[in-house]
């Protein structure tokens, strides 16, 4: 019965082991990963951040806000936010990392105006264009040195390195903005 165990265990070992090893090995070369909005995540977050701020201030008033004083709070989380942080609700944020020979990889991001929100600010026409070309201008596309280290890529490793986690199935890419924020990139 050991040896039944023993063999089966090795025979195992034998078809798993080439498996695991190729993934390791596997090129990123040619390969393209893409999310049209990494910014999602960021929206939620927002309305979380209100949320916990009219319920902070029911806390406090010791009642139930009314839907002037929502408006009232939200404007006051709106009114608090860094220039970065704005731009997450009225833009979409893509971005493509495409690897390329010689541990290369061509990083591109495009920032899309939400028309609908830009419509509904209450700005002119001449602001609202402006506005617009602002965020066209944020859009850049770069080439940065990669290394991988398993399933870590670790993009700009000499100056300022940026890591990112390959799923074990090498379908996506993930990693944190620099609030903290999770997005995830798809294999396409």
């Amino acid at each position: 019965m050991q040896n039944l165990i023993k063999h089966t265990v090795a025979i195992l070992a034998i078809i798993i082991y080439p498996a695991i090893g190729t993934w390791a090995q596997t090129s990123l070369e040619g390969q393209t990963f893409r999310n049209d909005n990494v910014i999602l995540t960021s929206q939620d977050a927002m309305k979380k951040r209100v949320q916990e701020a009219i319920s902070k201030k029911e806390a406090e008033w010791g009642r139930k806000a009314t839907k002037t004083d929502s408006i009232e709070v939200a404007k006051a989380v709106i009114n608090s936010l860094k220039p970065e942080e704005m731009i997450q609700l009225i833009a979409t944020t893509s971005i493509s990392m495409q690897f390329l020979p010689k541990s290369k990889v061509k990083m591109s991001m495009k920032l899309h105006a939400k028309e609908e929100i830009i419509n509904k600010s209450r700005m002119g026409w001449m602001q609202r264009q402006m506005l617009k070309s602002i965020l066209a201008m944020g859009s850049h596309s770069e080439k940065q040195e990669y290394i991988r280290k398993g399933n870590m890529i670790i993009v700009s490793p000499k100056s300022e390195p940026d890591t990112m986690m390959l799923s074990p199935d090498g379908k996506t890419l993930s990693s944190k903005t620099e609030e903290g924020l999770p997005y995830t990139l798809t294999r396409q």
